[in-house]
Protein backbone atom coordinates (compact mmCIF):
# COMPACT_ATOMS: atom_id res chain seq x y z
CA UNK A 1 0.00 0.00 0.00
CA UNK A 2 1.49 3.37 -0.99
CA UNK A 3 2.10 6.08 1.58
CA UNK A 4 -0.62 8.34 0.10
CA UNK A 5 -3.17 5.50 0.19
CA UNK A 6 -2.26 4.80 3.83
CA UNK A 7 -2.68 8.48 4.71
CA UNK A 8 -6.05 8.64 2.93
CA UNK A 9 -7.18 5.47 4.73
CA UNK A 10 -6.16 6.96 8.11
CA UNK A 11 -8.03 10.19 7.35
CA UNK A 12 -11.17 8.28 6.38
CA UNK A 13 -10.92 6.07 9.46
CA UNK A 14 -10.45 9.10 11.72
CA UNK A 15 -13.33 10.97 10.05
CA UNK A 16 -15.66 8.02 10.51
CA UNK A 17 -14.68 7.67 14.16
CA UNK A 18 -15.13 11.37 14.94
CA UNK A 19 -17.94 12.30 12.59
CA UNK A 20 -19.65 8.98 12.08
CA UNK A 21 -23.20 8.83 10.91
CA UNK A 22 -24.71 7.16 13.96
CA UNK A 23 -28.44 7.75 13.78
CA UNK A 24 -31.25 7.90 16.28
CA UNK A 25 -34.98 8.33 15.81
CA UNK A 26 -36.21 11.34 17.75
CA UNK A 27 -39.94 11.32 18.39
CA UNK A 28 -41.30 14.83 18.85
CA UNK A 29 -45.05 15.11 19.07
CA UNK A 30 -46.38 12.83 16.33
CA UNK A 31 -43.29 13.29 14.13
CA UNK A 32 -40.25 11.03 13.84
CA UNK A 33 -36.97 12.73 12.98
CA UNK A 34 -34.02 10.71 11.75
CA UNK A 35 -31.14 12.46 13.47
CA UNK A 36 -27.39 12.12 13.21
CA UNK A 37 -25.81 11.97 16.65
CA UNK A 38 -23.18 14.53 17.64
CA UNK A 39 -21.84 13.30 20.98
CA UNK A 40 -18.15 14.16 20.85
CA UNK A 41 -16.62 17.62 21.17
CA UNK A 42 -15.48 17.47 17.54
CA UNK A 43 -18.87 16.38 16.21
CA UNK A 44 -20.70 18.98 18.31
CA UNK A 45 -18.32 21.69 17.08
CA UNK A 46 -18.87 20.77 13.43
CA UNK A 47 -22.62 20.20 13.73
CA UNK A 48 -24.40 20.92 10.46
CA UNK A 49 -21.74 23.29 9.15
CA UNK A 50 -21.36 23.38 5.37
CA UNK A 51 -24.57 21.39 4.78
CA UNK A 52 -26.53 22.65 1.80
CA UNK A 53 -29.72 20.73 2.56
CA UNK A 54 -31.49 18.73 5.22
CA UNK A 55 -34.36 16.31 4.69
CA UNK A 56 -37.85 17.26 5.87
CA UNK A 57 -37.71 14.84 8.81
CA UNK A 58 -33.94 14.88 9.30
CA UNK A 59 -31.75 16.63 11.83
CA UNK A 60 -28.87 16.43 14.21
CA UNK A 61 -29.08 15.49 17.88
CA UNK A 62 -26.35 16.96 20.09
CA UNK A 63 -25.76 14.91 23.23
CA UNK A 64 -23.85 15.67 26.45
CA UNK A 65 -23.20 13.38 29.42
CA UNK A 66 -24.38 16.06 31.85
CA UNK A 67 -26.55 19.16 31.81
CA UNK A 68 -24.92 22.12 30.06
CA UNK A 69 -25.65 25.75 29.32
CA UNK A 70 -23.58 26.40 26.19
CA UNK A 71 -24.34 28.69 23.28
CA UNK A 72 -24.72 27.78 19.63
CA UNK A 73 -24.02 29.82 16.51
CA UNK A 74 -24.61 29.36 12.81
CA UNK A 75 -21.04 29.91 11.61
CA UNK A 76 -20.51 28.17 8.26
CA UNK A 77 -24.08 26.84 8.37
CA UNK A 78 -25.99 27.97 5.25
CA UNK A 79 -29.29 26.44 6.41
CA UNK A 80 -32.02 28.09 8.44
CA UNK A 81 -32.52 25.89 11.50
CA UNK A 82 -34.77 25.53 14.51
CA UNK A 83 -32.67 24.76 17.56
CA UNK A 84 -34.64 22.76 20.13
CA UNK A 85 -33.14 22.51 23.64
CA UNK A 86 -34.14 19.41 25.63
CA UNK A 87 -33.41 18.67 29.30
CA UNK A 88 -32.35 15.40 30.94
CA UNK A 89 -36.03 14.50 31.49
CA UNK A 90 -36.41 14.75 27.67
CA UNK A 91 -38.64 17.78 27.92
CA UNK A 92 -38.32 20.73 25.54
CA UNK A 93 -37.09 23.69 27.60
CA UNK A 94 -36.54 26.21 24.79
CA UNK A 95 -36.96 26.58 21.05
CA UNK A 96 -34.86 29.03 19.02
CA UNK A 97 -36.74 29.15 15.71
CA UNK A 98 -35.36 30.28 12.36
CA UNK A 99 -31.70 30.63 13.38
CA UNK A 100 -30.12 32.95 10.84
CA UNK A 101 -27.77 31.18 8.40
CA UNK A 102 -24.05 31.96 8.69
CA UNK A 103 -24.60 34.21 11.72
CA UNK A 104 -22.03 34.56 14.50
CA UNK A 105 -24.73 35.62 16.99
CA UNK A 106 -24.93 33.38 20.05
CA UNK A 107 -28.07 31.30 20.51
CA UNK A 108 -28.76 29.86 23.92
CA UNK A 109 -31.45 28.56 26.22
CA UNK A 110 -32.42 30.29 29.46
CA UNK A 111 -32.43 26.82 31.05
CA UNK A 112 -29.85 24.04 31.21
CA UNK A 113 -30.21 21.18 28.78
CA UNK A 114 -28.74 17.75 27.97
CA UNK A 115 -29.72 17.49 24.30
CA UNK A 116 -30.23 19.82 21.36
CA UNK A 117 -32.13 18.86 18.23
CA UNK A 118 -31.49 20.89 15.08
CA UNK A 119 -34.09 20.64 12.32
CA UNK A 120 -35.08 22.74 9.33
CA UNK A 121 -36.18 26.25 10.17
CA UNK A 122 -39.91 26.48 10.81
CA UNK A 123 -40.35 22.77 11.55
CA UNK A 124 -41.08 23.30 15.24
CA UNK A 125 -43.93 25.69 14.35
CA UNK A 126 -45.34 23.45 11.60
CA UNK A 127 -45.17 20.44 13.92
CA UNK A 128 -46.82 22.38 16.76
CA UNK A 129 -43.93 21.92 19.21
CA UNK A 130 -43.76 23.99 22.37
CA UNK A 131 -41.83 24.22 25.60
CA UNK A 132 -42.87 21.43 27.95
CA UNK A 133 -43.43 18.86 25.21
CA UNK A 134 -41.77 15.50 25.80
CA UNK A 135 -39.32 13.91 23.38
CA UNK A 136 -38.19 10.29 23.13
CA UNK A 137 -35.34 8.51 21.37
CA UNK A 138 -35.23 5.13 19.63
CA UNK A 139 -32.32 3.38 17.93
Amino acid sequence: MSKSVKILFCILLFSTACFGNAQVKVIVGDKVVSAEIADTPEAREKGLMFRESLGKFSGMLFVWQEDVHNSFWMKNTPLTLDIIFINSAKQIVHIAPYAKPLSLDYISSPKSYRYVLEVNGGSSHVWGLKEGDLVSFEK
